[in-house]
């Protein structure tokens, strides 16, 4: 089953008071809230599982903040939950009067531009597909959620009416691609291959970018990708600048072009790591695709880059490469915040998802050390281990300990706790585990300067 998230946006009024509020509603088909834990949801830090390896996280700060806002505006909010099909978090915020907006005259829309087209939207995501139908406002498209329908659909076009489509919108998932590559093959012959438009959705990030350009070289001409979110303007801009009839294989959007290029830069500035040597990280892709297995580690080289125009102006200093730190946090964006502020401080970073992650590291590591025949310049020397508390498989205390228990020089690398819980005892469990010092979240780059240069010695 395909899950979504869902953000609705409305007006709505208050008759007696006379206002007018935005009504903001977020639906999710996720794991859903335990009932006994909705009426803390609001509270900072709470938390529905309290042991150390959950595999969830708990509200934190945000929920707590979005209460307080909302309450100074005068608003509501709340929160309907369902435990295994997901939750409704829902608030209305205050707004001064609205004025009615004037269309603008002689702007082509995209269902005048489309008016004489025949569409086919295939998603098997409902609400996806529902969107994109009111999006497009075309009374001669259909839409199915498989593509088997779909192309059943333009079989029958074709044999009934002496019709073909147009045009046809792909959502291609992870679990589809072979069936969006098949479909699109067979509406070509159905439709002819030089009349049909083929338009892949696909997901904004890299992984959505390299399987739309694999989906597009097993289809061939005649094919766009689009990122989503899907906008009417994104449309019609393509489709106003190229006819459909000519023959086209993407979509360069301003949108879809700061993509590629974040996408680009990216690829070019692993392979230039990856040529240097200097230390190993963990790759973080490998690691997070399956946090329910702690796998070896794979590995691959990386190291911090330095801004030659900017230097004089950050605390970015060259270190030796025996100064690495290993940063071991479940949330990718925690950890790439915490390996940003490294890099500000001219350290190298090693990371891993779990503690289980992070003591396999280790041992591999220790096993570099210990084996005279490696080589000299491949031996990953870690100075100092950044440890999130709560982690699922396992937990930093639990690692902690494990580390403890290996052999030096191991088992003598300064472990600092990472916890969002600021709270009485925190420290002296930290310190019961092994660990040798205290952070709480959010990191500010003054304590954690402070804190290197306290255990480096640097």
């Amino acid at each position: 089953m395909v899950g979504e998230i869902v953000l609705n946006i409305s007006m709505t009024s208050d008759d007696e008071n006379r206002k007018e509020a935005l009504l903001v509603e977020l639906i999710d088909t996720g794991i859903g809230i335990d009932p006994k834990f909705i009426t803390h949801i609001w509270d900072s830090f709470s938390q529905e599982d309290a042991s150390a390896t959950r595999p969830h996280g708990g509200t934190g700060l945000g929920l707590s903040i979005c209460k307080n806002l909302v309450t100074i505006n005068g608003g509501k909010l709340g929160v309907t939950s369902e435990l295994g099909k997901g939750s409704r978090f829902w608030f209305t915020w205050n707004v001064g009067p609205v004025f009615q907006v004037q269309p603008v005259e002689n702007i082509q829309s995209l269902s005048t531009f489309l008016s004489d087209k025949r569409i086919l939207v295939i998603d098997p995501v409902t609400t996806a597909r529902n969107s994109l139908v009111r999006l497009i406002n075309n009374e001669r498209t259909d839409a199915f959620d498989t593509a088997k329908e779909g192309t059943a659909s333009a079989k029958m076009l074709r044999e009934r009416h002496n019709e073909q489509y147009d045009l046809v919108f792909f959502n291609v998932l992870e679990d589809n691609v072979q069936e969006v590559i098949k479909a699109a093959k067979e509406l070509r012959e159905i439709c002819g291959n030089d009349n049909l438009l083929i338009i892949l959705m696909v997901f904004w990030s890299a992984e959505g970018h390299v399987m739309g350009q694999e989906v597009m070289k097993e289809i061939g001409d005649q094919v766009i990708t689009m990122r989503k979110p899907i906008t009417q303007k994104r449309i019609l801009n393509y489709l106003l600048n190229r006819e459909i009839s000519k023959p086209h294989n993407s979509v360069e959007s301003p949108a879809d072009l700061s993509a590629e290029v974040y996408h680009d830069r990216n690829d070019s500035q692993s392979n230039s790591n990856d040529a240097e040597d200097v230390n190993m990280l963990i790759d973080e892709k490998s690691s997070s695709n399956d946090q329910k297995s702690a796998r070896k580690p794979n590995l691959k080289r990386t190291t911090p880059v330095v801004d030659e125009d900017r230097k004089l102006k950050s605390r970015t200093r060259l270190t030796s490469k025996s100064k690495c730190i290993l940063c071991v946090e479940d949330n990718p964006i925690n950890l790439r915040v915490i390996q940003h502020q490294l890099t500000r401080l001219g350290y190298q970073s090693l990371s891993a998802t779990n503690g289980q992650e992070a003591v396999n590291l280790l041992a591999e590591l220790a096993n570099y050390l210990d084996d005279p025949n490696s080589p000299s310049n491949h031996r990953a020397e870690i100075s100092l281990i950044l440890m999130d508390c709560a982690m699922p498989i396992m937990s930093g205390h639990e690692a902690s300990k494990i580390i403890r228990a290996m052999k030096p020089p191991i088992s003598q690398i300064p472990i600092i706790a990472l916890t969002a819980e600021a709270v009485l005892g925190s420290k002296e469990k930290c310190l019961e585990s092994g660990m040798s010092d205290y952070l709480t979240k959010p990191l500010k780059m003054e304590q954690l300067e402070e804190m290197l240069l306290k255990w480096l010695n640097d």
